[in-house]
């Protein structure tokens, strides 16, 4: 009852009051009734729509307050239809009524389904980020900060090389927060423009008391529905990670992310694994020549300079953990 004063609300109260006892009663009736039957309340009574027309022509007392009731996927809906003192509500009235307000109705129960569909959607989504071993923080059409997975509240909590601070991310001095925020944007109009790229850099504090930190931003491409702005969409998703043993990692996802070729993706997660670039060579059955120019390609294609900074970079990305229970 939308801009109900306190007498309407009071009615309101009243008559909810008086019909609770019936609601299980529609509930059974409803399980062998027709999906969207109407019904009236009326005289500690309900009745299908078809019987209203004699009681209302039958009722000679004027009520102030009018029930209907239907079933909506599960739900019961109550509309309450509050007439003019002495107006005899006639059925016809009745059913114009209800034909002009049951649109509207169950139009606001899609829009709640939906909105409980997405709130479903979020639960696995949280539970998916959660099992990742690197951080995730997204962020939406205005560079803004909008989630932290567990992983990347964990980090942040740890780390001297990068903060969040006013959904804004930080680093160890302002030069690195300038390039963070440049890495950001510039994800952000890449994925606005449909462009799914990534790119990286490393943090370190240069006095040797954190082990640094890889960062990688992906832009990525929501589909924005029409009724809402541009900057409402998560635009780049940035992976934050201190390293660890073990990448997991697959060459089809680094083929993906950096445009290597099989044997680059596969020297790369050799070295991020912990391998040596002799015994990498060796095992793969090439020369160490030939194992030393596919490091240089990769160096070019990942944006970075030495193996330490490589096998940082890629360890940040995630993987699931798979978790025995």
């Amino acid at each position: 009852m939308p801009d109900a004063g306190d007498d309407e609300l009071q009615l309101y109260a009243a008559h909810f009051g008086r019909l609770k006892p019936y609601l299980e009663n529609l509930r059974d009736i409803e399980k062998r009734a027709v999906v969207g039957q109407l019904y009236l309340f009326r005289n500690n009574q309900l009745l299908p729509m078809e019987s209203a027309s004699e009681v209302l022509h039958g009722d000679k007392n004027s009520p102030e307050v009018i029930d209907l009731l239907f079933r909506e996927n599960g739900y019961i809906v109550h509309m309450v239809i509050c007439c003019p003192l002495h107006a005899q509500p006639s059925y016809e009235r009745l059913m114009d009524s209800s034909r002009l307000l049951l649109p509207h109705v169950q139009q606001a129960f899609k829009i709640y389904h939906t909105i409980e569909q997405l709130k479903n959607y979020s639960v696995g989504f949280e539970q998916a980020m959660h099992k990742l071993n690197s951080g995730i923080l997204l962020f939406d059409g205005n560079a803004a900060l909008v989630y932290q997975n567990r992983k990347a509240r964990a980090i942040l909590a740890t780390t001297h090389v990068l903060s969040v601070i006013s959904g804004k991310m930080v680093g160890p001095s302002s030069g690195a927060t300038q390039d963070l925020a440049r890495l950001i944007r510039s994800a952000v109009e890449q994925g606005k423009q449909g462009n799914q790229r990534a790119s990286g850099m490393t943090l370190r504090m240069g006095d040797g008391r954190d082990p640094g930190m890889a960062v990688i931003a992906i832009a990525l491409h929501p589909h924005i529905h029409s009724a809402f702005t541009e900057e409402t969409g998560v635009y780049a998703a940035v992976m934050i990670s201190t390293g660890g043993a073990g990448s997991g990692l697959e060459p089809d996802l680094l083929q993906l992310l950096y445009g290597l070729t099989p044997a680059e993706a596969n020297l790369a997660i050799g070295l991020s694994d912990g391998s040596s670039m002799e015994r990498y060579a060796l095992q793969a059955g090439i020369s160490l020549h030939t194992a030393r120019g596919y490091l240089k390609l990769i160096f070019q294609k990942t944006y970075t300079s030495r193996q330490a900074e490589l096998v940082a970079l890629l360890r940040s990305i995630p993987v699931v953990i798979h978790n025995p229970d």
